[in-house]
């Protein structure tokens, strides 16, 4: 198994994340960072591996995602 850390910063109208493995020696590498902008707007996905060759650029319908509860898993 392979631990990992991801990172999340929040904000008003974005959420930027990062994803990174624990190396044997404790060091960290990192796998995959990125960010949705627009929120409530015109959101937008984009994400990148360690070179920082993008993994995703995709818009969405505006409003879509209208904050950032629309991440969160359905209540049960």
């Amino acid at each position: 198994m392979i631990d990992v850390i991801l990172v999340v910063n929040a904000g008003s109208s974005s959420l930027k994340f990062e994803v990174f493995a624990v190396r044997p020696d404790g060091a960290l590498s990192r796998q995959v960072r990125g960010r949705v902008d627009g929120i409530g707007t015109h959101p937008r996905l984009v994400a990148y591996d360690p070179k920082g060759v993008a993994l995703i650029d995709e818009h969405r319908p505006a409003g879509e995602v209208s904050d950032l509860n629309a991440f969160a898993p359905p209540e049960k």
